[in-house]
């Protein structure tokens, strides 16, 4: 019962309100189902001993209406008989196709709720909740657990909860007809199922857990190969992580396939016995009642026919109801991990107001800033007491060794992770967390790999913007400052309407960049941040990069992030990091003038 508790936490209010109303038409399905069955009762009672219609009060009171409104004699007063339960048993089945309808409507809407909610609390997280999160978990959580919390776990258990309302209701009819042969059947049932519910029960809920582990297993081995497909087809390691697949996938498919298969077991058990037991009942009765050539014969021929009958309806809604439980005990894992994520994520979005609306216009300052990262092992120092003012329209050049904390200053001026300690203040405001999303609306940002999505051209330089609203001007504009028109209008068969592909393999390494570099002007921000920008393209490219960037400048605050010497000349600051601390900060003359050792090769600093 906890896991159903934990179930209705993934609800909204609406939806548990909606899930009531379901469960409102499952109880009138049940009843209705249940009238079907007894309606039997009357015609094979006429059937087997047509003088019952004068003998029992009931029957004979619905004949003799009958008699003055529609028929003219027994038989066909049988014939009536006979239609009423056909037609109660279809309007049954006609009101059960529509339940069982609202109910999978219900279902599949509740799958798209809560998968869409998953997702947008995951998007809705602080860029530093990326950094320690596997991306393969994410999209499992959201495009596979989801889906098994629902075909597992809810869909059988609100099947479940249907099948109990139409089993207590069947139980209620036999236990009128015949309580000895009811508690005989029950007991048989209960045994069956509920024995074997509870030996299985403990090896159900691991065959769940081996189906998350290897779940998330089979993603992660996928998204790393995919992730870095470079690597795998240079160093032909192709075979190595289909064999890792295989074994991860073969023990999910192994899990399902036993899961399903312990679910049949009881159905084809409680047919057999449901058989032999129905042989034996028509041989117990006949015993007591004198054999073949009794008079009696007919009197026990109603109660075979109803029990024939109600057996056939039992059986499914005794499956559903194992079937309920099994799922779960099987989806319990799944559900927690899916509740624990919704609910983890949802408690640090809690608090955060609308923030205010930030203008660059003066200056940046960032006092006294530290930043440390967190994992299982402590925290990571990564800056330590950073204290640097930048002037709005001023060119300011980042450099430093390899893990020196470049990266993270820039992600902390754009707003993507929070200070551990001290202040980003924008023309002397401080920037809070719920600020951030306007401060960014300032920034253009172009990193070091840029990430084009399969569409076009023009829909990747106006990233963000639908199509209908797309500024193609602006967006050849963007283009050209990029020293990328020349290569769209010359080079491509479409031009800014050419599909890039997939991350833009279709695009060299230079002029992923460039249009990267597009995509940071579009929006005409206020400030242009470059993390290792240009590194990927040949020196006359950047030149002219770098001459097109300095006009645009001019209006710009321009940080950058760059290995190269020539990439700092136009740079009115230079700041060196070394382990998190700024050991450097003036001009590019000073900075030139110190020991550093550039290589005529590349330009670079060593």
């Amino acid at each position: 019962m906890n896991t159903i508790r934990k179930i209705l936490l993934l609800m909204t209010k609406a939806e548990r309100n909606r899930g009531e109303f379901i469960l409102f038409l499952l109880t009138i399905m049940a009843l209705l189902e249940t009238l079907g069955v007894a309606s039997v009762m009357p015609f094979l009672v006429v059937l087997s001993d047509p003088g019952l219609i004068e003998e029992n009060a009931i029957l004979s009171r619905l004949y003799n209406f009958s008699l003055s409104h529609l028929i003219n004699s027994e038989d066909q007063f049988l014939f009536l008989l006979g239609v009423c339960s056909f037609v109660v048993v279809i309007l049954s089945s006609i009101y059960k196709m529509y339940t069982f309808y609202k109910m999978y409507d219900y279902l599949e809407m509740l799958r798209h709720s809560i998968a869409s909610r998953l997702t947008k609390s995951y998007l809705d997280q602080p860029y530093a909740f990326f950094l320690g999160k596997d991306s393969s978990d994410i999209s499992k959580a959201v495009l596979s657990e989801v889906d098994t919390v629902i075909a597992t776990v809810v869909r059988p258990g609100y099947i479940m909860l249907s099948n109990v309302f139409v089993l207590i209701a069947i139980v209620g009819l036999l236990f009128i007809a015949n309580p000895v042969l009811l508690l005989i059947t029950g007991c048989i049932l209960s045994v069956l199922y509920f024995g074997l519910y509870y030996r299985l029960r403990l090896y159900v809920r691991n065959l769940g857990e081996q189906r998350l582990t290897a779940n998330k297993s089979r993603f992660a081995v996928l998204n790393e190969a995919l992730n870095n497909i470079k690597f795998v087809k240079f160093y032909s390691l192709e075979s190595d992580y289909i064999a890792k697949f295989r074994v991860q996938s073969r023990v999910f498919a192994s899990s399902v396939a036993k899961f399903a298969t312990l679910n049949q077991i009881p159905k084809y058990l409680v047919e057999a016995v449901a058989f032999g037991g129905l042989i034996s009942l028509v041989l117990v009765l006949l015993a007591f009642a004198g054999g073949l050539k009794s008079a009696s014969l007919a009197a026990i021929l109603p109660t075979i026919g109803l029990y024939a009958f109600a057996i056939y309806r039992l059986q499914p809604a005794v499956q559903a109801i194992y079937t309920g439980f099994s799922g779960l005990k099987y989806g319990e894992q799944a559900v927690e991990a899916l509740l624990t994520d919704i609910q983890s994520i949802d408690q640090k979005m809690l608090g955060l107001e609308e923030g205010r609306t930030i203008d660059f216009k003066s200056s940046a300052h960032l006092q006294n800033l530290s930043f440390a990262y967190e994992n299982d092992g402590g925290a990571i120092g990564v800056l330590d007491k950073i204290d640097i003012r930048i002037l709005a329209g001023s060119k300011i050049g980042v450099v430093g060794k390899t893990g020196a904390g470049k990266t993270t200053l820039i992600d902390i001026i754009m707003g993507l992770l929070a200070p551990t300690s001290g202040n980003l203040t924008i023309d002397g405001v401080r920037v809070s967390e719920a600020d951030m999303q306007s401060w960014r609306k300032n920034i253009g940002y172009v990193p070091q790999e840029v990430i084009l999505n399969d569409a076009s051209i023009e829909e990747n330089i106006a990233y963000g913007v639908s199509k209908d609203q797309v500024d193609t001007d602006r967006v050849v504009k963007c283009a050209e400052l990029a020293q990328l028109d020349d290569f769209i209008s010359k080079n491509t068969e479409h031009g800014y309407l050419t599909f890039v592909g997939e991350r833009g393999v279709r695009l060299s390494g230079g002029q992923r960049q460039r249009l990267g570099i597009a995509r940071a002007l579009y929006h005409n921000p206020a400030v242009l941040v470059f993390d290792e920008a240009t590194s990927a393209l040949d020196l006359d490219t950047e030149k002219a990069v770098m001459s097109s960037l300095n006009i645009i400048g001019e209006d710009r605050t321009v940080i950058m992030i760059t290995h190269r010497l020539s990439t700092l000349e136009n740079c009115d600051r230079i700041i060196e990091l070394d382990s998190g601390k700024v050991i450097f900060d003036g001009s590019f003359s000073d900075f030139r003038s110190k020991n550093f050792e550039i290589t005529d090769a590349d330009n670079k600093l060593d």
